[in-house]
């Protein structure tokens, strides 16, 4: 349990990225002077209806606004499995910035405050995961 909790630790300085960034799918503000198109207001009540959450996921939320999910999962043994999702993605790059949001994912793996240069990683391999398959980033457009 203890690894499992450094893992965790190891990730949220991550997270904060989550905290600041616009939901994509938003819908912009009206415009003065704009009218809401018809039957609009009845799509965006179905699209905001939130979907069922599992009721043995545990759901929380921490003081810097992370929202957090944990689920347990007994197979396969002694494993845990941690997937960051940060609300963003390379739709809200300028021309002139793509690329730019999966550079910085991966320069994350290149330290931080309490791990420098590729520390990191190695505490995560003494853990048992592999850098690839294990330890790796994914930047979609959304």
């Amino acid at each position: 349990m203890k690894s499992y909790r450094a893992v965790l630790s190891l990730l949220f300085p991550f997270l904060l990225i989550a905290c600041t960034t616009p939901q994509h799918g938003d819908t912009p503000p009206l415009v003065m002077g704009e009218e809401e198109p018809a039957g609009s207001t009845e799509a965006t009540e179905e699209l905001d209806t939130p979907l069922p959450i599992d009721p043995l996921v545990t759901v929380g939320l921490l003081e810097n606004g992370l929202s957090y999910y944990i689920r347990e999962n007994t197979e396969p043994e002694n494993r845990a499995y941690l997937r960051l999702v940060v609300n963003a993605g390379s739709i809200l790059e300028d021309d002139d910035q793509k690329g730019l949001a999966h550079f910085l994912e991966h320069m994350a793996f290149n330290g931080t405050a309490s791990y420098s240069g590729n520390e990191i990683i190695e505490f995560l391999e003494r853990l048992g995961m592999q850098f690839g398959p294990d330890i790796n980033a994914y930047t979609s457009f959304d």
